[in-house]
């Protein structure tokens, strides 16, 4: 997977060990994809809030995948992209995360095929960041 290898050539790069970290697996990366995605939907205060043990907020299956330790750990040494291959007159701003959102879009539209129109409006979606370019949507 292009994710273990990068990150694995970027925490060699580094030349840091952490107790908590070792060399991922596909398997692992998998794991700590997964796990975040899953944070993308449920949303808590911070990461440590989702290995804590309450009542009220008891996510047992995130404690089974991986330990918060360790997903810290991954999260720290996380990379998916090659600095040394970034052209010096580079002046895009997504050019760190381009490889990254056509490799997840690539296997999004593998795994998912769907089988009516779907479509989205700008009502249907809730913004509350902001963003550093523009977007002009022209309507016809």
């Amino acid at each position: 997977m292009y994710f273990t290898h990068k990150t694995n050539s970027y925490t060699s790069l580094l030349g840091t060990v952490l107790d908590a970290w070792f060399i991922c697996s596909e398997e692992e990366m998998a794991k700590f994809m997964g796990l975040y995605f899953f944070m993308g939907v449920v949303n808590m205060p911070t990461i440590r809030h989702y290995w804590r043990r309450p009542r009220l907020h008891n996510y047992s299956l995130l404690q089974q995948v991986m330990s918060g330790r360790h997903f810290r750990a991954t999260l720290k040494h996380f990379h998916a992209f090659n600095s040394l291959a970034i052209p010096q007159d580079n002046c895009g701003r997504l050019i760190r995360v381009c490889t990254m959102m056509e490799y997840l879009v690539q296997q999004f539209q593998d795994t998912y095929l769907p089988e009516e129109h779907l479509s989205l409006d700008e009502g249907s979606l809730e913004w509350k960041g902001h963003l550093s370019f523009h977007i002009y949507s022209t309507t016809p």
